[in-house]
Parts: structure tokens; C-alpha cells; sequence
């Protein structure tokens, strides 16, 4: 588990940036991506909890193809055809990359596909009667929300089929410990910025902001899902009550964002302890101006 560190200034929350696991592991999913545009990693497998930040770290990566002149082809598959017509847009070249895939690893055919696409000691062309083949030789990544390093989360008759998919190349698996996650969001929230607009790109008082941060922190245990995703619906649920006019609650805001809040609490209680409640730290020459 991930040391709990009380961070009170603006320097101890920049230090997530190269303390945090979550952090740490995002790091490492943009640099898989990087790798598989250059050639020296043809497949990259990037596994963590919803809303941690995957499809964002694997865009950073993906900014050398970019630079070549090699737009990736995205694809979320919900079928094995939409995989091999990928792979014919990709021409064996442009990176194909699987978003949000959790379908991929749920039928044998659209696994079949994968495993020939990454079959480095095979012809990997894929053919159908009546129609033409497909070279499936282009590079390939694939961001998935499951882990696929346990195989109770896949039907036995699937089981075979991802372990040969692993034993090929080894997935990144994302820290999905709560704790992690939860400061790895607040750290985005006051060094980056996560929740300053609103959905309409109009900005959040520091009053709401910091009001999202402790609701985030209070509830932690309870969560249906501790990640940047969550910290941010939070504080637009909340923004919604917010009378930009007259800089207070609307009629009755305060109680009604705490009610419509309540539906991000599936999980028990838990009785491990509540971190300390963060707050946006200023620069002091904003502070000032403040």
C-alpha cells in the first residue's frame, strides 16, 4: 500500500508527480505508448480502473507517431470485423490502438484476431472466406479497464486465450489501491487544474473546488470509483447549485448537491482512517490578487 503522506504545501502535492504510484505507472503507460509508435515494442496492453487517466497518458505517447506523419487509427471494436478494418486503415504502419477494449478480451474471435495481430513469429494475416486478406502487422495498443493478470475476470473457455496474449508481452497494470488514486486525483486538482471549469467551460469558485475536494476526501471508502474522472463529476454535481450572480448557494443548493451526491456511494462503510481533507493551494502572487 501506498505510504500515506500528509501533504500540506504546494511542493508536497508537485511531489505526487514522481512519489505516486498511480502517478508513476501513468508515466510508464506513455512511455509503452511511445515505444510501440518507435518500433521498439510492438504491442503494449494498458490495464487500470475506470477514469484513471489511461486514454490520456497513451495520447501523450502517441505524440511521436504524430510527429512522423502517422495518425494512429483509434477504434473501440465492438466486433472482430471492426478490428481487422482497422488494421487494414493502419496499412501496417500507423499505430492502431483499442480504446476503452474491455470487449476484445470477451469473445474468442475477437481474441483470435488479437493474437494473430501480435504473433511476431507468424504470418499475421488474417483471412475470411470470400474476402480479401488483411495484414494485421501494425503496431498495437490496447487500454482496457480489466486486468489481465487475473484470470477470474474472464470466462474459463476465454482463459487460455489471454494468457497466450500475456505471455507475449506483459500488461502495465495501473495501482488500483484506493488510497493512491484518491491522491493522485487531488494532485491534479490543485497543481494541474482537474476541476477549475465546468462542463461549459465557465470557472469553478475556489469555494466549490475545495468543497468537492473534501466531499472526494470524506468518502473515500465509499465510492463507486476513486479516480480523477470521479474528483471532477464531483465538483461540477456541486457547481450546478452555485448562483454565479450573487456568489452563494442557490435556494436549498448546499442540501441538493449533497442528495444528488449520494448516488457516487455503492460500496459499505469502511473504517480505515479518512486522509487529511486537501484544499487548492495559491501561489502567493496569486493569493494575493485572490
Amino acid at each position: 500500500m501506498h505510504s500515506q503522506k500528509t501533504r500540506t504545501s504546494l511542493a508536497d502535492w508537485q511531489a505526487v508527480e514522481i512519489e505516486n504510484p498511480v502517478a508513476r505507472d501513468l508515466a510508464r503507460a506513455a512511455l509503452w505508448a511511445e515505444q510501440v509508435c518507435d518500433g521498439s515494442r510492438p504491442v503494449a496492453y494498458i490495464c487500470g480502473v475506470a477514469g484513471v487517466g489511461k486514454t490520456h497518458a497513451i495520447r501523450q505517447g502517441l505524440q511521436i507517431a504524430k510527429a512522423q506523419g502517422l495518425a494512429p487509427v483509434y477504434c473501440n471494436p465492438t466486433s472482430y470485423r471492426e478490428m481487422v478494418d482497422a488494421y487494414a486503415e493502419a496499412g501496417g504502419k500507423r499505430p492502431v490502438v483499442f480504446e476503452e477494449a474491455d470487449q476484445v478480451f470477451g469473445t474468442e474471435r475477437m481474441l483470435n484476431v488479437l493474437k494473430i495481430a501480435t504473433d511476431e513469429a507468424g504470418p499475421r494475416v488474417y483471412s475470411e472466406d470470400g474476402k480479401r486478406p488483411v495484414k494485421l502487422d501494425a503496431p498495437t495498443l490496447v487500454a482496457s479497464n480489466r486486468d489481465l493478470n487475473d484470470d477470474a475476470l474472464f470466462e474459463p473457455k476465454l482463459r487460455p486465450h489471454i494468457q497466450a496474449l500475456r505471455s507475449r508481452s506483459a500488461p502495465l497494470i495501473i495501482t488500483a489501491e484506493p488510497h493512491s488514486l484518491w491522491e493522485y486525483a487531488c494532485h491534479l486538482a490543485i497543481t494541474k487544474g482537474l476541476i477549475r471549469q465546468n462542463g461549459r467551460g465557465q470557472g469553478i469558485s475556489l469555494r466549490i473546488q475545495n468543497a468537492a475536494l473534501a466531499w472526494f476526501t470524506e468518502h473515500l471508502w465509499r465510492l463507486d470509483e476513486v479516480s480523477p474522472r470521479r474528483l471532477r463529476e464531483i465538483a461540477r454535481g456541486i457547481d450546478r447549485y452555485w448562483d454565479r450572480a450573487h456568489g452563494n448557494w442557490k435556494r436549498g443548493g448546499e442540501e441538493a448537491w449533497r442528495a444528488d451526491l449520494q448516488v457516487f456511494l455503492t460500496r459499505p462503510s469502511h473504517n480505515a482512517p479518512v486522509p487529511a481533507i486537501p484544499r487548492i493551494i495559491l501561489p502567493e502572487r496569486l493569493r494575493e490578487a485572490a
